[in-house]
């Protein structure tokens, strides 16, 4: 999965530093996910909480 983000972000990416700020973040994104669903474990978690988690930080 990690590589994939990396081969979307670079194809859509003007500099270097906008392709390691999108990296680092997607990424962050993931281990958000990864964190959530480890809480309840791998039992599985509805949509609307996957998003509300995502949406969290901002």
């Amino acid at each position: 999965m990690v590589p994939a983000v990396i081969r979307q972000t670079a194809t859509r990416s003007r500099s270097i530093e906008e392709f390691e700020r999108r990296v680092r973040e997607r990424i962050m994104a993931l281990s958000h996910s990864h964190d959530l669903l480890s809480q309840v474990d791998w039992a599985g978690v509805s949509l609307a909480d996957l998003v509300a988690h995502q949406l969290e930080p901002f």
